[in-house]
C-alpha cells in the first residue's frame, strides 16, 4: 500500500496544482529512496489519515500533533519567503470592512463576541488558529460558549461566511489569509484586519511515530526542500518538543486531552 503525502493545509483552488506538483516531487524522491510512497497529493481527511499511521508525511495543526502524539511525530516546517524563520505564527482577527465592527479595536471586538452582540464562527472546533486560540484570547470562557460557536468547515469557508454576512467575526491563520489574498476570488479590501492574536508554533510536517525508516527517508527529502511557486524557501527541522510543550500548556488551560486520554 502506498504511503500517502498529505499537504493540503494551504492548498486552495488557485494554487492546488503547485501543491500537487510538490507532493508528486516528494513522492518520487521517497520512491527513489526505496519507500513505498504515493505520487499524488492526498486530498481526503488529514485528521483521519494521521491517526492510522499509514502515511509518509502530512502537515497538520500543532494542536493535532499534540493530541495524536502517540501516533505522529512533528519534525519540522516549511519556511516561507517574507516570513520569519523562528517557526511561529498568529491568527488575524477579521470582520467585514463595511461593518460597524471595523472601527473597533481588537479588545472591543472580543467584548462584542462575549456579549453575543457579534456573531463569531470558527473554522473547525479543534483548530488552533481558527477556534481554540479564540478561547485563549477571550480569557477562557466556559466550554458551552465555545461549543455554541458555529463551524464554517474551513478557513476559506470562514471568509465566505463573512462576505455572505453569516458571521461578523472570524479568526484565520495568517498564512492561510496570505494565500487567500493571492487567489483573487474575493475583494481583499472588503475584509478588515482588526488585529493579530498571540503566537504559537506553526503547523508542522509530521511523520508516523513508530516508522523510523519513513522518518529517515522523509528527513532526507525535506532537507533541501525549496518550491519557489509556493514561496517555500527551505525547510526547518525542530525537536518534537517545540510543538508538544507549547500545546501541552495550552491544552491544559483549555481542558483539551490527547486522543488516548479522551477515550478513557
Amino acid at each position: 500500500m502506498n504511503l500517502d503525502i498529505a499537504l493540503s493545509w494551504y492548498a486552495y483552488p488557485f494554487n492546488a496544482k503547485q501543491w500537487d506538483a510538490l507532493a508528486c516531487a516528494i513522492g518520487e524522491r521517497l520512491i527513489a529512496l526505496g519507500l513505498d510512497a504515493g505520487e499524488k497529493r492526498y486530498q481526503g481527511d488529514t485528521h483521519a489519515l494521521i491517526q492510522t499511521g499509514d502515511f509518509a508525511v502530512a502537515q497538520c495543526c500543532g494542536i493535532d500533533a499534540w493530541r495524536y502524539q502517540s501516533r505522529v511525530k512533528p519534525i519540522g516546517l516549511p519556511l516561507f519567503a517574507g516570513a520569519d524563520d523562528a517557526g511561529f505564527y498568529a491568527s488575524v482577527v477579521l470582520t467585514r470592512a463595511d461593518s460597524p465592527l471595523a472601527s473597533l479595536g481588537k479588545d472591543e471586538i472580543y467584548d462584542q463576541i462575549l456579549s453575543g452582540k457579534a456573531r463569531f464562527a470558527v473554522n473547525q472546533r479543534y483548530s488552533w488558529s481558527g477556534s481554540l486560540v479564540a478561547r485563549q484570547e477571550l480569557g477562557y470562557p466556559p466550554s458551552s460558549i465555545w461549543q455554541s460557536w458555529p463551524e464554517t468547515g474551513g478557513h476559506r469557508a470562514s471568509v465566505d461566511w463573512l462576505v455572505a454576512g453569516r458571521a461578523d467575526v472570524v479568526l484565520l491563520d495568517e498564512f492561510s489569509w496570505g494565500f487567500m489574498k493571492q487567489s483573487g476570488d474575493f475583494a481583499a479590501d472588503a475584509i478588515a484586519v482588526i488585529g493579530r492574536t498571540g503566537g504559537m508554533p506553526r503547523c508542522p510536517f509530521v511523520v508516523p511515530r513508530h516508522r523510523p525508516e519513513v522518518e529517515e527517508a522523509v528527513r532526507s527529502v525535506l532537507a533541501d526542500l525549496q518550491w519557489e511557486t509556493l514561496g517555500i524557501k527551505g525547510f526547518s527541522f525542530a525537536e518534537p518538543e517545540f510543538w508538544l510543550d507549547a500545546f501541552a500548556t495550552a491544552a491544559k488551560e483549555l481542558g483539551i486531552r490527547t486522543i488516548e486520554d479522551a477515550s478513557c
